[in-house]
């Protein structure tokens, strides 16, 4: 089995003191490795499987990923793949490939063969994608609507009694058939698209929700406002929630199965003049990408980040607005550092994944437990390195400054528009310059743009405007050269511009049924970094300006976000539309 560790090494799913620690286990109780790396939380399902595949020579899809023809589908029947955990995929004139959770059920594979003639091609799928995939491609808009019918037949029959008891009446019809599939539905398909969020709104004359999807809402099923209250209840009693109280705002949260597969819902319930709006965080450990070479750092921002997170004290901020990938980075950070010869504790609001090796805690406003006191009283803990969630009030960041200044690494998030205005803002918190200065060891700045979706992507030809926001034509040369700020001013050699838009292509996606027709699938950071050195401390200790900073930043050879996302279109990754819509446009002519 040392094959699967260095597979897994290899892959980034563990590193070595990881596997050190693994086979320690190994040698006490004899259990196989993979297992023991599981069950210590170093590994996903999803990973384990993909790694042992590999080794048996057996190809393995995420099935979520995939684009199914309708026709494939029609072979097997719905019933089948559900009894049996398989689905095909794809077909040519003899063969059929089918996902399987077991490879090994040649019962099934015989039965396939008999039932369509084709010679099976089995290929490995997980259990929790493979419910998700029987569940997304085999349903329809009919089978919700049909949910619906039924939801509003048992809605009709109890509306007297829930305009007699109000939230309790709905509370009995939250617990209903129809409406607790419907739920289910609605968790189920918002897990298989990706998303990170479920809205449930409450309307005029319908309920609308929407799924965020790659930081995009979209929407999706509408039911009618007479299941409102039923809806909203049934999340209620999933969370804990109180089903009487509709005047405040409530949070809570429930664990939802798919399968072998948890995945950890954040909702929070918050009363509007139409109703009650619901919002559910979907916190899903099998899309959980760490690992600081898989978030989008170019080789010199990755090698230098690592470096500083590799210090032995000091504070290092990750900034950027709610949703834009802060706490992936963190805790890409903490698995990138030694956690099991360091002694590695977090801080956060809430707990969104959990770490093997590190001890987490997260705050209890209401029991006084804030990020404040977590830390004071973390430091009697022989911490090695802190993750503070979010500072966000001065007793939290004067608490982290003395942290740092005591010998502790510090990693933390801070809400600003770039890195540059991280160093005014801490002071605007009442940390004194110079204390700045001596503890700030750096400051990551980021943004998430979404990719383009590789099954419908195409090249064309870029505009001259385009080529000028790249820096690839004269007009743009020449504007930087005597600074000009807008493409008007002067006349340029147009010529000249078309034959080096004919010799350059970006790409863009048209749109298909594997991204919803957004031309996008998946989401990449794109960063800037400033590491303090002598003439940022000087100038934090002198209270400079965001631009002064900026300014001697870049002159130091910092490159922007809006930079880092022009370089992802020139490789193709994404788009200029999508980068303008993530930053800053003011820096197009920095």
């Amino acid at each position: 089995m040392a094959l699967l560790g260095e597979t897994l090494i290899e892959q980034s799913y563990i590193n070595q003191h990881q596997l050190d620690l693994a086979l320690a286990e190994q040698k006490r109780t004899g259990e196989l490795l993979g297992q023991i790396l599981f069950d210590l939380g170093f590994i996903s399902e999803d990973a384990l499987n993909e790694a042992t595949s590999t080794e048996d020579s057996v190809e393995r899809v995420k099935l979520l990923d995939l684009n199914i023809e309708p026709e494939v589908l029609e072979l097997i029947p719905v019933e089948f793949c559900k009894e049996k955990k398989v689905i095909p995929i794809a077909k040519d004139d003899y063969t059929l490939t089918l996902a399987m959770v077991d490879t090994f059920d040649v019962h099934a594979v015989d039965s396939i063969e008999r039932r369509t003639n084709y010679q099976v091609k089995p290929v490995e799928a997980s259990e929790s994608e493979m419910i998700m995939a029987i569940d997304q491609f085999y349903s329809s808009q009919g089978e919700v609507e049909e949910i619906i019918q039924e939801g509003m037949k048992f809605a009709e029959e109890s509306r007297k009694q829930i305009e007699k008891v109000g939230p309790l009446g709905a509370a009995d019809l939250a617990e209903q058939a129809p409406i607790i599939r419907l739920i289910d539905k609605i968790i189920t398909q918002a897990v298989a698209e990706r998303a990170t969020d479920i809205h449930i709104v409450p309307d005029e004359k319908l309920i609308r929700v929407l799924y965020r999807i790659d930081g995009i809402l979209h929407p999706r099923q509408t039911p009618p406002l007479k299941l409102r209250d039923a809806i909203v209840s049934r999340i209620k009693i999933m969370s804990n929630l109180n089903i009487a109280e509709r005047r405040v705002p409530q949070d809570g949260a429930v664990s939802f199965a798919l399968g072998k597969r948890k995945v950890d819902l954040r909702v929070s319930v918050f009363p509007t003049v139409k109703g009650e709006n619901v919002v559910m965080r979907i916190l899903d450990k099998a899309t959980l990408t760490l690992g600081l070479e898989k978030l989008g750092f170019n080789e010199e921002q990755r090698k230098e980040f690592n470096r500083l997170i590799n210090l032995p004290y000091g504070i290092v901020l990750v900034t950027g607005p709610t949703g834009s990938g802060k706490t992936t980075t963190l805790y890409s950070a903490l698995a990138s550092i030694d956690a099991v010869s360091l002694n590695v504790h977090t801080i956060e609001d809430p707990v969104e994944y959990t770490l093997p090796v590190i001890r987490q805690s997260e705050v209890n406003v209401k029991a006084g437990f804030t990020f404040a006191l977590g830390l004071r009283s973390l430091l009697r803990q022989d911490p090695d390195v802190i993750l503070v969630g979010e500072i966000r009030d001065t007793e939290t960041v004067q608490m982290a400054v003395r942290s740092a200044l005591t010998g502790h690494l510090v990693l933390s998030t801070l809400h600003t528009n770039d890195a540059a205005g991280a160093l005014p803002r801490l002071m605007d918190m009442g940390v004194e310059p110079f204390l700045v200065a001596s503890s700030i060891l750096g400051i990551l700045a980021q943004r998430l743009v979404r990719i383009i979706c590789p099954n419908c992507k195409e090249s064309y030809e870029p505009t001259a405007e385009e080529l000028d926001m790249l820096g690839l034509d004269e007009l743009g040369r020449r504007k930087r050269e005597i600074g000009l700020d807008t493409l008007d001013t002067f006349v340029v050699d147009q010529e000249s511009i078309q034959r080096k838009s004919k010799k350059f292509s970006l790409y863009r996606g048209k749109g298909c049924s594997f991204c919803n027709n957004t031309g996008y699938k998946g989401r990449l950071g794109i960063f800037e970094l400033i590491t303090m050195n002598a003439t940022l401390c000087d100038l934090a200790e002198n209270k400079a300006s965001i631009d002064q900073i900026r300014s001697s930043a870049r002159k130091m050879g910092m490159g922007s976000m809006f930079e880092a996302g022009m370089e992802k279109v020139r490789l193709g990754v994404t788009t200029i539309d999508e980068v303008k819509r993530v930053t800053l446009m003011s820096e197009l002519f920095l």
